[in-house]
């Protein structure tokens, strides 16, 4: 695909203004229909902690939250399905994205400690890539998207996933 010059590739993302309330649930509404065509379903509920269960095959997001924010986080759970759904194999078993690193795909799970550098390494780069999938999300669906306010709420999460890293890792790498 070829653009002009001073064309946008995206015209769906609004990279400087704010989207609306009304764009953030209409836009909700269309990625949870996206999402139970994929075999999921979401859940809102009030307080929950955001996150995805690729066993009940749920994405739980926090309805405390405001519409923008659950719009935003429920793209990137979306992201964390897709993921999850390239990982799958022929008779329905999951390969973790941590197997898919060089050296670890002959281990059993079981046999991967928690907080080995490879694995938090693995864990920072996989929410660094549903972040990002999670906007290519939106452009493939033309979903609007406030890129400013999206990359500024992955950025904090990410940092909460070094920041974990950074004290499961040991120095030696």
């Amino acid at each position: 695909m070829v653009f002009e010059a001073g064309t946008d590739p995206c015209p769906t993302i609004n990279w400087n203004e704010d989207i609306t309330d009304e764009q953030a649930e209409d836009s909700l509404g269309k990625l949870v229909g996206y999402v139970a065509g994929c075999g999921y379903s979401v859940e809102f509920s009030h307080r929950c902690h955001a996150r995805i269960s690729h066993a009940t095959r749920t994405i739980h997001i926090d309805s405390s939250k405001g519409l923008k924010k659950m719009y935003y986080v429920l793209l990137h759970e979306s992201a964390h399905m897709i993921i999850n759904l390239k990982n799958t194999l022929p008779n329905g078993d999951v390969t973790p994205y941590v197997f898919l690193y060089p050296g670890l795909s002959n281990r059993k799970m079981s046999a991967q400690p928690l907080d080995t550098n490879r694995y938090m390494v693995s864990l920072v780069h996989e929410e660094l890539d549903a972040w990002r999938k999670g906007a290519d999300l939106a452009h493939v669906l033309q979903l609007p998207l406030d890129m400013y306010r999206y990359t500024q709420l992955a950025y904090k999460a990410v940092g909460t996933y070094i920041k974990a890293a950074s004290e499961y890792c040991s120095e030696e790498i």
